[in-house]
């Protein structure tokens, strides 16, 4: 393997392990909130203040989604 790929491969493991989520972060958490407020009805920039746009909130939306199935949720 020349010297070039090994750069490259460990720049895109260092990108992949900078991009793991080890604990919550507080703004996934209000993200994933805002998701579930959504889905009960609420509109972005109606009925809740976000400061990022909002595809972020939708971006989250399926986790959201995912977590009110009874069958997925953890014991």
């Amino acid at each position: 393997m020349s010297l070039r790929w090994l750069i490259v491969a460990a720049l895109l493991l260092a990108a992949l392990l900078v991009q793991i989520p080890i604990v919550l972060n507080p703004d996934l958490a209000c993200l994933l909130t805002e998701g579930e407020q959504v889905l009960d009805g609420r509109k972005p920039g109606v009925d809740l203040f976000e400061l990022n746009p909002p595809l972020s909130v939708y971006l989250y939306m399926p986790a959201s989604m995912l977590r009110e199935r009874p069958e997925l949720r953890l014991k």
